[in-house]
């Protein structure tokens, strides 16, 4: 029997209103240098999986795990947008791409979501956020009003663990105390989500959206 239902976050429950490499290239504009949109998302989606897992010490200060966070986002923007070297003005860039997608004036629930979501809080189960995300994901579910849905968000910064390792399900899972036999894990990624929900013991659905 299904006593929890975990999601994924990005590309599962919401997805940006633009494509990232179109965002990218409307911020450099303002700093005067012309970009390819579609450069931009191909070097994004070519780098984003090269970088190390974004997870860091649970024992962290929230300044400290900030800075990480951000150091692990600069790097690959810095891939993305400016592999000869950072231009001028590269950090304010940086910074204010970084708060942009902090919450829904960038990203926007996918339709079925909320019903989803209804449909199975109507239903007894729990419901969790399972996400390979930093600290800004608590400021994106609140301004899309999603928080309120979950018993529990596990933040692989907060936690040290990212999917597909098999720990970041099981505490999920222990932050409910609930077998993980007795959870689902829903997401967008084969093996981040489909892969790790089923190596921790959990029940998996790999949720392919038509692009």
């Amino acid at each position: 029997m299904i006593e929890a239902v975990f999601f994924d976050a990005a590309g599962t429950l919401f997805e940006t209103k633009r494509s990232v490499g179109a965002i990218y290239s409307d911020a450099l504009a303002t700093y005067g240098i012309r970009s390819s949109p579609d450069e931009l998302e191909r070097r994004f989606k070519e780098r984003f999986p090269l970088q190390p897992p974004l997870a860091f010490d649970s024992g962290l200060d929230d300044s400290r795990r900030l800075e990480l966070e951000m150091d692990w986002w600069r790097a690959l923007v810095a891939q993305v947008v400016a592999p000869k070297g950072a231009f001028p003005g590269f950090d304010q860039f940086f910074t204010s791409l970084f708060d942009y997608f902090r919450g829904d004036l960038a990203w926007k629930v996918f339709d079925d979501t909320r019903p989803a979501l209804d449909m199975l809080q109507t239903s007894g189960v729990k419901l969790g956020v399972i996400s390979n995300f930093d600290s800004r994901l608590q400021s994106i579910l609140d301004s899309l009003y999603l928080t309120d849905y979950f018993a529990t968000i596990q933040i692989s910064s907060r936690t040290g663990y990212a999917k597909p390792d098999p720990r970041s399900f099981i505490a999920a899972a222990e932050a409910l105390g609930i077998d993980p036999a007795h959870c689902l894990h829903v997401g967008d990624r084969r093996r981040e989500d489909f892969d790790g929900a089923l190596a921790a013991g959990m029940r998996a659905v790999w949720l392919r959206r038509l692009q």
